[in-house]
Parts: C-alpha cells; structure tokens; sequence
C-alpha cells in the first residue's frame, strides 16, 4: 500500500529542486511553477503525473518539444531530493519508464 507525501513549502522545494539541477534559467523559469504545488498532499504516482503536466505546461507556454524530453529526464532525480521519504520517493520513481529511473 501506498503511503502519501507532503511537498515541503515553497522555498524548500526551491532548494532541493536546485540540488537537483543549479540552472539560473530553470530557477527563474520552471521551477517557480513546481513551487506552486508546496505542502500539497499527493501519491507517489501523483508526484510523477504533477512533474509531467508542469513539464507540458511549461513546454506548451513557447518551447520547443525536445525541451520537455529534457527536463523529463530529470523528474527522477528531483523527485529523489524532493521527498524525505526514500521508500515513497522510490515508489513514485517506479512509475517512470525505465530509461528515466536514475537518482544517482
């Protein structure tokens, strides 16, 4: 059974995000838009669905297709330095196709 995960607030999931990815351009740009979802209450699986439609949103506001390929091949890694819980974040990063499962 799936447990549930609190986003961290704001500025916290600003931090982790970066140590994720440290890009001037993605603090500015897309990461504020992750930062809109702070202390929500989701799944594993949703963390994975929330990441994928603000990749599409965020491609769908002007950029071209293959950028959202690349920030896609991040979701593991910021899902990893997101959630405290490594068992849920594991859980969540198990709903990506295989080739995007690297945390490390």
């Amino acid at each position: 059974m799936e447990g549930t995960v609190t986003l961290p607030n704001a500025q916290e999931i600003l931090r982790r995000l970066t140590i994720g990815y440290d890009d001037h351009y993605m603090i500015e740009r897309f990461y504020p838009l992750i930062m809109q979802e702070a202390e929500r209450e989701l799944l594993p699986a949703g963390v994975i669905m929330m990441f994928t439609q603000k990749i599409d949103t965020f491609v769908k506001s002007g950029y071209p297709a293959q950028f959202g390929n690349i920030l896609t091949g991040f979701i593991s890694i910021w899902v990893w330095e997101l959630l405290d819980d490594k068992e849920l974040a594991q859980q969540a990063i198990d709903y990506l196709p295989e080739r995007l499962r690297s945390h490390n």
